[in-house]
């Protein structure tokens, strides 16, 4: 079966976000209705973040460019304005055991929405950019871009296509 590659590799350290670990946060916890942390009550006016993630993951992924043309700025820093789309193969996802194998969702990558791009590295480890914390770099939307050729059988799943974007105050 043919499943294609990717192109130019880097490594994207991902850290998924831990909806059970956040829904035990005291005074703030997870909201399931709106899909997103709850404030903590700290003092301030807007709280501070009950959000807890899980480990980061190294996932091989390609950094394409923005779909109008703007190159995604990836080695001079960070543009709070820029949306980072990343190519994930199937194959490694399941690999690192980013896919559901059971259930409802199985097939279904782990990586979706809410979840935080840490930094970006090329394939040696060492680091291109990291994005700050905040603002952070979210993934804003994760859908399958493609499936690979097979002769017999069910085409498998290929590349997950996720887009992402600074997290600004007030929106998540």
């Amino acid at each position: 079966m043919l499943r294609g590659r990717l192109l130019q590799r880097f490594l994207c350290s991902i850290r998924q976000l831990d909806t059970e670990a956040t829904s035990t946060v005291v005074g703030g916890g997870y909201d399931p209705l709106l899909g997103e942390p709850i404030p903590v009550a700290d003092g301030t006016q807007t709280g501070s973040s009950s959000r807890r993630e899980k480990a980061a993951v190294d996932v091989p992924c390609q950094v394409d460019r923005r779909e109008w043309g703007e190159d995604v700025l990836v080695g001079g820093g960070h543009d709070p304005e820029t949306e980072l789309i990343l190519t994930f193969h199937f194959r490694d996802l399941e690999r690192l055991g980013l896919v559901h194998t059971s259930g409802d969702l199985e097939g279904k990558p782990k990586i979706g929405a809410r979840d935080r791009v840490e930094r970006l590295k090329r394939m040696n480890g060492n680091t291109v950019v990291v994005f700050p914390d905040p603002p952070g770099m979210y993934v804003t939307v994760a859908e399958q871009g493609g499936w690979g050729i097979r002769r017999w059988g069910s085409p498998k799943r290929n590349l997950l296509i996720v887009r992402c974007r600074p997290e600004r105050r007030g929106e998540h």
